[in-house]
Formats: structure tokens, sequence, C-alpha cells
């Protein structure tokens, strides 16, 4: 997936004006733009093409209509940067050098935009505490970290309760808010319904739904799948067992490389009254068994063979892999997503190894 986060060097821009019939239009003014260059607009959510047009000397205009929001990136050929936009209709003047672009990234700014002014903010704080918050061990400066990015947005939101581009940002940040479901539920409060009725809005719906099902000690219900030789397997006939849950695919290529280290955890506590469940999100069944056997992985595999579809996962609203989640000898979950020596910490810390 594009990282926004990581797109420090760009302006993102967001329009808090609204027409009737949802219309946008972008008019660009850039006096060096080279003869037969283009300017196009992707969506970033599937990477289909919204618009392109050909400048007619130093000036282009793209039109296009669309929902209440907007959320793309323009990109110039040959220039290789992609630089974002979170549009509402209305109509927009850009003006900048082309010979200011640089290769990757450029700031444009356009004044007078409430939303634009929050997206800087965003841009300039809160991704940058994000980053730090991911990779702090400390809990005393974590807590702090995570106060910081809160306030961030709660305050943004409270001005603004209407802000798409604040839903956006959660969506984009959605790994800190499931280890903060609290703090999720009450900035979601905040949102008028037009926001909690959007894309955006529903995606955060569907993240204090999902972390309601799998709060820490919450039950994992049994449940029946079809493993390897086509024989039913049940969860339930694991209790009393350390179980980890791995939901993953053959496809997968951060799963296939997070394999070797799960097998090592395997190796290393099987002994320990714990065994994994493979949980494959694969569609053809030769791919998936001959991942099994390539990867040398020994343990409990299931699969009903429906891709994204897979019953688990869209119960349990898994919408990336590698996931998992590891439960107690009562079923109870105590952990998830567990990665790296992670895994190994958590492995040690409940089995005492």
């Amino acid at each position: 997936m594009k990282r926004l986060l990581t797109l420090t060097v760009l302006s993102i821009f967001c329009f808090n004006s609204f027409s009737q019939d949802k219309s946008y239009v972008i008019n660009f003014s850039i006096p060096d733009m080279k003869s037969g260059q283009k300017i196009e607009l992707y969506s970033y959510d599937d990477e289909s093409e919204i618009a392109t047009v050909q400048p007619k000397g130093s000036t282009a205009q793209l039109k296009f209509t669309g929902q209440d929001y907007v959320f793309a990136y323009v990109k110039f050929p040959p220039k290789k940067g992609s630089y974002y936009v979170f549009l509402e209709p209305g109509v927009y003047n850009v003006n900048f050098k082309y010979k200011d672009m640089g290769e990757y990234g450029f700031k444009i700014r356009i004044d007078g935009s409430k939303s634009n002014e929050e997206l800087q903010n965003y841009t300039d704080s809160l991704f940058y505490n994000f980053d730090l918050y991911k990779d702090e061990k400390d809990p005393d400066q974590k807590k702090i970290l995570k106060e910081k990015i809160v306030s961030n947005i709660t305050s943004v939101v409270k001005k603004n309760p209407g802000s798409f581009c604040s839903a956006m940002v959660i969506t984009e940040i959605n790994k800190f808010f499931e280890e903060n479901p609290s703090d999720l539920n009450n900035i979601y409060s905040l949102f008028n319904n037009k926001v909690k009725q959007s894309a955006y809005g529903e995606k955060i719906s569907k993240l204090i739904e999902k972390e309601k099902m799998m709060s820490m000690g919450k039950v994992f219900p049994s449940f029946q799948m079809k493993d390897v030789n086509n024989n039913n397997f049940e969860l339930s006939q694991l209790k009393g067992k350390y179980v980890l849950l791995d939901f993953w695919a053959s496809w997968c290529r951060p799963c296939r490389e997070e394999n070797p280290n799960v097998k090592e955890a395997y190796e290393t506590y099987k002994g320990n009254n714990f065994t994994i469940v493979g949980i494959s999100l694969d569609e053809d069944e030769q791919d998936w068994k001959d991942a099994i056997k390539s990867d040398d992985l020994t343990w409990y595999h299931v699969s009903d063979l429906a891709g994204w579809k897979n019953k688990l996962a869209k119960e349990y609203l898994i919408e990336s892999i590698p996931f998992n989640i590891l439960l107690d000898p009562s079923g109870k979950i105590i952990a998830k997503d567990l990665r790296g020596i992670n895994l190994f910490k958590t492995l040690r810390l409940n089995l005492k190894k």
C-alpha cells in the first residue's frame, strides 16, 4: 500500500467548498511547462485514472465530477513524484514553476483553505509523532506521544466535525488506534453524520467494531473449516492449548517472508502446550498446498479457498495479512498482530520457555 505518512515534503490540499453538481476544476499555471508533457490525476484508493490533460502553453485545466471528496495524486510525467491532493467539490488555482518540482517532491500552497491547513498540520506534526510512536520502546515516552497524537486529531475534529481529511488520516494510522480503541471511539463520536456515512467514516466504524470483537480477554469462538486433506477442522479440538491463529496466503510476499520466523517460533515452543493454525486466504488449492510444502509449515492448516471472502477474515474484518491472534488455553485472546521478535517475546512471557 502507498504510504501517505512518508510524504512529509508534500503539501496535501483539502477544500471545504461544496457545489450541487459536485464538479471539480483544477486550473494549473506553470510558466515553464514543457511542450508535450501531460498532467494526470489518479485515485489514491484504487489507482484508477480520474482525469488527464495536455497543457496548452503554460496553462492546463483538469475538470471532472465526483462524490463529496476525492483523495488522489497528480503526476507530471516524466517526473517520478506523485503529488497528493484531497479535494472536495470546487474550483482551485495552482501556480508553480516546473523547475522547482524536483524529481520526487515539492510544496504547493493554496491559502485560504481550512482543510488544507488541517492536512498541513497533520503532515508537519502528527505523522512525525506517529513514526516516533511506532519505534518508541520506553513506556512513558510512548504514552506522551500517544497523548500528542490523540490531542492533535481531537482538536481538529472538534473545530471541524465535517473534516473528511481527519477521517482519512485516522484510517491511515489505523494501527495506532488498534492499540488505543477507546480514543478512536471518542474521536469518532465528534464527527458529523456526513463524515460518518462516508467511505472513511465507514472504515472507522469497522475498526471500532473489529476492536470490540477482538478485544483482549474476549473468547474467540470455535469455527469449522476444511483442512489440507479436506477433513473438517474445529478450533474447539485444540482447547487447553495456546493457539496462534495465523492468517496468510501463498501469494502474500510479506507472509512468506515472515514464515521462517513463525516456523522458528513453532519449533521452539511446540513442546510447551503451543500450536499454530494457519488460515489461508488462498483461492487456488494447489498454490496453497505447494506453499505449505515449500516453506515446511508443519502445523494445522485450513482454508475455505475463498480468498478475501474467507468467512473468518470477513467476520473479523481482516483486511491485511499477515495477521495473527494468540489464544490462551481457555480460548481467550491475549495478543494479536505479532511479528518478528515480538512473537518470541510474547510466547516466552506466556509459555515460560
